[in-house]
């Protein structure tokens, strides 16, 4: 804004009586002189007589006030000069002076305004010195008394007005180190002054991430709507440490629009241009991050404007604009421009709304002439507003605007057979098209040829309707007949209009497209459509709507935000705002509709499954990823609809760069003396065909890739999660190959044996401790809660440190899943915190319990609870912790609080909790960032996702949890005397008449000798005595079962351990079972429904007189039923299929069978007769449940169950309740592998 002389003229009319009216033709001048700037009103308040407060007005370049009427006397006459249009906004510029009002000039000059600040300071230390700074001034303001006491923390002091002023306090000691700082919000300060209120924060320790300084901002405070401004940002990170730099700036403009710079170093200025659309108070808001995660923000408050101020002697006039209203594409328009100014001009800004950059003609004089040519491309076709900006010397500017229309350029097609559509009208105002079934001829340009991925392309109609809630865009399905299109043709067809909705899709929306193309022709010449700019956040899904099928583009940074499908389907969700998290993670607000509106999906322009290579990945080999966090630029594309949602077909290369987490080659130091951690493994079974890996292939992936992130996080405790329950075979697997890694051997296991909670099977997987024998020595034996509310019982040891002596517990636990199996209701029924809310919290109660348990009985009070607690922090069952156990994971810094991944939104379900008594002991915190942020497509399950083969033998995507890792410095304890330790190792299954091999490993406590050793093989047998250095033992089980093995082991002072572990013995097809029982049931997708029934006997069975029955819907009738007949060999099977069963070949079984009674849906029951006689069951005769019996996370809806190997007779009480996971395994729907093998 240009500064300039102004005095303004008071006009009086005064009387020679006092207190009378002063007579018209008097005159009473006032003369304010001043150099002003931004200054956009005046106004002249006088007081005396009386009062009156006056708008001064603008005429012939004075602001000139009528004080008709005022009684003559003496006055105090102020005047204000303003910074907008309201007494709301502020004064810039203050004159006042005493005077009388009877005749003769009077004059004053303009100062800068000044308004006082009432400082109310918090938190000082009396005997440190207070500095207040303004703004990045590195001056300090002089303020008078340097110190403020104990009862005087208040400063008042005069400072120039004006728009968002920051004030900085430092507190410094006597030896002149700043030890606390405050910084103020911005705020506005106009002559009546303001009060603060700001508390001081004593600085963290010099090796204490802090977070950086809240960014200074400053820039134009009324800037124009539809001109660009300039603000200026600077950032600093106020970290001691050198590797601790400034990361990137992240600005909200306050109108749904944000920029996002990379930033480096320890101090960075940045300057960011932006343009606001339309006028109104708009707040930006900088947020800055280091490279530790840290963050801090500072806000700025704007008065966008549509005029300019009103300084009349010098702005330019309104460009006179003359030309045609219409120009035809290709064509040249001219244009006629003619400007003044009362000083110099300086240049003319145009711009053609074409999407070309503004036209700058440089000027001179005080007014001019110009002659302007612009030729629209063919695409540009439709309503075009040119604006024409004049400018001075000065910087003021004026705008004018001419409208035209461009039509398209003559297009030569063949005839065509009907009366061609426009796209618009096709594609109608509403969801749907209002021609649906209905054949159409069109014309279109060609935008995206995706025939190959999509069987289609895209078109767009080159004469829009103009309707902004049309789209343009429509989508031409080819299926298997592909036509010769390249990008830019004009073409001309006929289709029906179709809305396209998949067989898989939920929601009610569809895509408009054509289909059963015929009368396809090429028209000549070709056409550039411009992308339509898209800023997020989206005022709502429905705003897409309107272009559907258009070219696109994001001009905005995006960052990614999911890639759970990015190796199957070739998708990758984007959001603006960088990274989005859960509703109910507690890090930062957010909402589940905020984060839909801020996100777009990035598809590959491909329908096809597993593409190879996968899009979007970066690096080379090993090091292929594309991570949440990243961020990509130049999103362009056609948007398409499919598969319940919007996405962008890309149309050009998307850039990619890396965003706020790269991969790490280890955790970030937690120091201390000991490191525990815990850490979901993904279902690390050594059982095939269950969960986890389904292969050798897959199980050697799977554990190389633990192993690897085992070795890096090396911390001396593990709980891990997750693991098959197979009493113990999956762990010491696990064991061998660390062990085989670090070279030395030094972990061992915790050995719980099966864990399953008190009167239940207990669940298939299981929570487990590894520890490294030379930090750590177990004190007691394993702690297990078998409390019927946990389904996966908590499991825990007490342990003592070999060096300094200092004594904890672990609790590992992994609470009830979100899933919605089995129909939850009240309180587990599906809420915001996902289902089993309530049966989380009753696990969260028993914990604390348990807690309280083993607190007393080991006698130390240290104790850290960690795992998947499958809860996030705001939701009730960490609320119900927090009373007695506090969240470390707190430490971490807000924005890296994450462990896991779900649709899109990071949050941390694992945690890592202490008691009070071990809070002081904790060194640091870390969640390690190797899988929450790697696409699927990199685990281990690699080939069933994708067939580009991107499996690295790395830590990274090595499950889909984070690791968390604690540091502790205990403090020291009484050394603790410890019993011998038993470990045990050995398969889980041995077939009957086979030699089962125990191995035995018995740690006697420091200093002592095992001077007994012993095994019994069975609970009932006795024990027989083996050498104390026994290392394996063998024995032959000849009847089928379950064997519970104990290894007792003494040492020299009369101390005993004890370790149990249990086998499952199986029949070798020459068994002892009584008869015939369903081994497997498969309950599948569509008319994939089939049992296998299994003899288990050691001879062939005459299958007349066995007979299965199904009762359907609580049916005490029978509703179909099946005779058997032939002969089963002994360990054969019979399988009975829907007659409709696709899932595999009919020839899985010894016999085989169609029949109806497979027509059983997950709530009806099925038994198998002998004679008359139940001997065996599925479900509950008599009973319809709610879609499926379940127990145990199985189901009976929607699963295959294989009969647990244990199992070797049928369930003969077919009106008992019935349970699926007491007898049964289970397995994804339309698992068949199996089928036919029992």
């Amino acid at each position: 804004m240009q500064k300039r002389l102004v005095w303004i003229a008071i006009t009086a009319s005064l009387a020679s009586c006092a207190q009378q009216p002063i007579s018209p033709n008097a005159d009473v001048k006032l003369t304010l002189n001043g150099t002003l700037s931004g200054v956009q009103r005046v106004t002249v308040s006088v007081s005396g007589p009386e009062s009156r407060t006056l708008e001064a007005k603008v005429d012939g370049g004075r602001y000139t006030v009528d004080l008709k009427g005022l009684k003559k006397g003496t006055y105090t006459v102020t005047a204000r000069a303003w910074d907008g249009p309201t007494d709301n906004d502020i004064v810039l510029y203050r004159a006042q002076g005493q005077m009388d009002l009877e005749g003769g000039t009077r004059s004053l000059t303009f100062e800068r305004a000044k308004g006082k600040v009432n400082l109310e300071v918090e938190g000082l230390d009396e005997t440190n010195t207070l500095k207040t700074y303004l703004g990045n001034n590195p001056q300090p303001l002089s303020l008078g008394a340097a110190k403020l006491s104990a009862t005087a923390k208040n400063l008042a002091f005069d400072l120039e007005t004006g728009r968002n002023l920051v004030l900085r306090l430092e507190e410094v000691d006597a030896s002149g180190k700043v030890v606390a700082r405050a910084t103020s919000n911005a705020f506005n300060l106009s002559d009546g002054g303001t009060t603060l209120r700001l508390t001081l924060q004593d600085l963290p320790p010099e090796n204490e991430i802090q977070d950086p300084t809240a960014p200074l901002i400053s820039g134009p405070q009324n800037p124009r709507a539809g001109s660009e401004s300039e603000y200026t940002f600077t950032l600093e990170d106020p970290n001691a440490s050198e590797a601790v730099t400034l990361k990137a700036l992240e600005v909200a403009w306050g109108d749904g629009s944000t920029s996002t710079e990379v930033l480096s170093g320890k101090s960075q200025t940045v300057k960011l241009k932006h343009t606001w659309v339309t006028e109104g108070t708009r707040t930006l808001t900088a947020k800055v991050f280091n490279s530790e995660g840290r963050s801090a923000q500072a806000q700025y408050t704007v008065k966008v404007s549509t005029t300019p101020n009103p300084d009349p002697d010098t702005l330019p006039a309104v460009p006179v604009i003359t030309g045609a209203d219409s120009v035809q594409a290709t064509e040249p328009y001219s244009l006629q421009v003619d400007v003044s100014s009362p000083v110099a001009l300086k240049e003319l800004e145009v711009n053609w709304d074409d999407g070309t950059a503004p036209e700058i003609i440089p000027l001179e004089g005080l007014q001019a002439s110009k002659t302007l040519s612009h030729t629209y491309a063919a695409g540009q076709v439709g309503t075009r507003t040119i604006r024409v900006t004049v400018r001075n010397t000065q910087n003021q500017e004026n705008s004018g605007t001419k409208a035209i229309t461009v039509n398209a350029a003559p297009i030569d097609c063949p005839a065509p057979t009907g009366t061609v559509r426009n796209i618009g009208e096709i594609q109608g105002t509403g969801a749907t098209s209002p021609l649906v079934n209905e054949r159409v001829m069109v014309r279109g340009v060609v935008t995206a040829n995706h025939q190959a991925g999509l069987s289609g392309f895209f078109i767009q109609e080159i004469a829009p309707d103009g309707n902004e809630e049309t789209s343009d865009g429509l989508f031409v399905y080819t299926a298997s007949a592909p036509l010769a299109v390249e990008v830019g043709q004009i073409v001309q067809l006929s289709g029906v209009v179709n809305e396209y909705k998949g067989n898989s899709d939920a929601l009610p929306g569809t895509s408009t497209q054509l289909t059963s193309i015929s009368d396809f022709a090429k028209c000549n010449g070709t056409l550039n459509v411009t992308p339509v700019e898209i800023n997020l956040p989206l005022n709502g899904p429905e705003q897409l709507e309107k272009y559907e099928n258009m070219l696109v583009t994001f001009p905005q940074a995006l960052t990614v935000t999911e890639v759970y499908q990015l190796g199957q389907f070739g998708t990758v969700a984007l959001s603006v705002g960088g990274r989005q998290y859960h509703p109910n993670n507690g890090n930062v607000p957010a909402s589940r509709e905020e984060n839909l509106r801020r996100r777009i999906l990035l598809d590959d322009a491909s329908n096809k499954q597993n593409p190879n290579p996968i899009p979007y990945l970066s690096g080379e080999g090993d090091n292929r990823t594309r991570r949440i966090g990243d961020v990509a630029t130049g999103v362009t594309g056609v948007l398409g609809y499919s598969f319940d949602a919007f996405r962008v077909q890309p149309t050009q290369p998307v850039a990619f760069q890396e965003g706020d987490s790269p991969r790490t080659v280890a955790p970030e130091a937690v120091n201390g003396r000991l490191k525990v951690a815990s850490f979901n493994v993904l279902n690390y079974f050594t059982t095939f065909g269950s969960r986890g890996a389904r292969n050798d292939t897959e199980f050697q992936r799977q554990r190389t890739k633990i192993i690897e992130a085992l070795y890096a996080i090396d911390a001396d405790v593990v709980g891990l999660i997750e693991m098959e329950n197979n009493g113990g075979v999956a762990v010491q697997n696990l064991v061998d190959g660390l062990n085989a890694k670090y070279g030395n051997a030094p972990y061992t296991y915790v050995q719980t044996g099966v864990t399953k909670p008190q009167g239940a099977s207990g669940d298939v997987i299981t929570n487990a401790i590894i520890y490294k024998k030379t930090a750590v020595k177990p004190v007691g034996t394993p702690w297990i809660d078998t409390n019927p509310v946990h389904n996966r019982p908590v499991v825990g040891q007490t342990f003592q440190e070999i060096e300094g002596s200092g004594v904890f517990t672990l609790l590992v636990n992994h609470f009830k899943s979100k899933r919605c199996d089995g129909n939850p209701t009240g309180g587990d029924a599906e809420t915001d915190e996902g289902c089993y809310s309530a049966t989380r919290v009753q696990q969260a109660q028993a914990l604390l319990n348990f807690i309280g348990k083993v607190q007393a009985e080991s006698g130390d009070n240290d104790v850290l609870a960690m795992g998947d607690f499958n809860a996030y922090e705001l939701e009730a069952p960490i609320k119900a912790l927090r009373g007695t156990l506090t969240g470390l994971d707190l430490r971490v810094p807000a924005t890296d609080r994450y462990s896991y991944v779900y649709d899109g939104e990071s949050g941390y379900l694992d945690h890592a909790m202490g008691t009070s008594s071990i809070v002081a002991s904790v060194t640091g915190v870390t969640q390690w960032h190797i899988n929450s942020n790697e696409p699927r497509a990199l685990q281990y399950t690699n080939s069933r996702y994708s067939s580009d083969n991107t499996y690295a033998p790395t830590p990274y995507a090595s499950s889909d949890h984070d690791p968390i890792i604690v540091g502790l410095n205990l403090q020291p304890d009484p050394v603790r005397s410890a019993a011998p330790r038993v470990v045990l190792s050995g398969d889980a299954n041995v077939l009957q008449n086979t030699a089962y091999a125990l191995g035995i490993e018995v740690q006697p406590d420091t200093g002592r000798t095992i001077t007994d050793l012993k095994v019994k093989w069975t609970a009932q047998a006795a024990f027989e005595t083996l050498a104390p250095n026994t290392t394996s033992a063998t024995r032959t089980y000849t009847e089928p079962g379950n064997y519970t093995i104990t290894v007792q082991a003494t040492d020299d002072a009369g101390r005993t351990g004890e370790s149990t572990k249990t086998v499952t013995v199986t029949s070798s097809g020459g068994g002892s079972g009584a008869d015939l029982f369903f081994s497997e049931y498969i309950e599948g997708s569509s008319s994939n429904k089939a049992l296998e029934i299994y003899n288990p006997t050691a001879s062939s069975v005459d299958l007349n007189g066995y007979r299965v029955e199904l009762y359907t819907n609580g049916s005490t009738s029978v509703q179909n039923a099946l005779n058997l007949s032939g002969t089963l060999p002994a360990g054969g099977t019979v399988v009975i299929y829907n007659s409709s069963f696709t899932a595999t070949s009919k020839d899985k079984g010894s016999v085989n069978v169609d029949s109806n009674v497979t027509f059983f849906n997950g709530d009806d029951a099925l038994v198998l007769k002998k004679n008359d006689v139940i001997i065996d069951r599925i479900g509950r005769v008599g009973e319809r449940p709610n879609g499926a019996w379940t127990g145990g996370g199985l189901s009976t809806q929607d699963r295959t169950l294989r009969r647990k190997a244990s199992v070797t007779q049928g369930d003969p009480n077919a009106t008992a309740t019935f349970d699926p996971s007491v007898e049964w395994d289970g397995y994804p729907i339309d698992s068949v592998d199996n089928l036919g093998q029992r």
